[in-house]
């Protein structure tokens, strides 16, 4: 599954982060992005999982998507205060950009495969 054009800018956006120490309001504008679209496709990593044999190494495999997923919008789900530094920001977006580019093989809502 190939990323549509505005996750791919998420993702360099998210990845860059740390070599460009964007604004404030530019990391809080990807940061709302990545993890809109974590919840976007979480459903269907959860779905996927569900429909795996359980205990098989596709369940496995979706599982730890699954949970990285959840433990990155525990721990990184809040924006960015505009107080933080830049670099705190940016490693901050590129943890939810990891989380995001392992959900892009999960189509969301509407998206064809």
């Amino acid at each position: 599954m190939r990323a549509t054009a505005d996750v791919q800018d998420l993702l360099v956006a998210a990845f860059s982060a740390c070599r460009e120490l964007p604004a404030p309001e530019e990391t809080a504008a990807v940061h709302r992005g990545l993890v809109a679209e974590i919840k976007r496709r979480l459903p269907a990593a959860e779905r996927a999982a569900a429909a795996a044999p359980d205990r098989s190494r596709d369940w496995y495999a979706h599982d730890r998507v699954i949970r990285a997923a959840r433990d990155a919008l525990q721990l990184e789900g809040e924006e960015p205060s505009p107080h933080e530094g830049a670099l705190v920001a940016g490693m901050r977006v590129a943890a939810l950009g990891r989380c995001v580019r392992a959900l892009v093989a999960y189509p969301s809502e509407g998206e064809v495969s």
